[in-house]
């Protein structure tokens, strides 16, 4: 998990984002949501919700993999 977080908050600090934009494995459901609505704001220029749709699917996994 740590070569995962190192990977991804290297590729973000690449592309521009601030540190604030990170994974943080000990809320990875919050940390996913962050960063997938400041992708699409900076790129798309479009204001997300996307907790409504990454937290049902990370609970599915979740369930589906325990």
């Amino acid at each position: 998990m740590a070569n995962v977080k190192y990977f991804g908050d290297s590729f973000l600090n690449s592309q521009g984002y601030s540190k604030a934009i990170s994974f943080d494995p000990l809320r990875p459901t919050e940390s996913i949501i962050i960063i997938t609505d400041a992708i699409f704001k900076r790129n798309f220029g479009l204001k997300v919700d996307s907790g409504k749709y990454i937290k049902p699917a990370i609970l599915y996994i979740q369930v589906w993999y325990n």
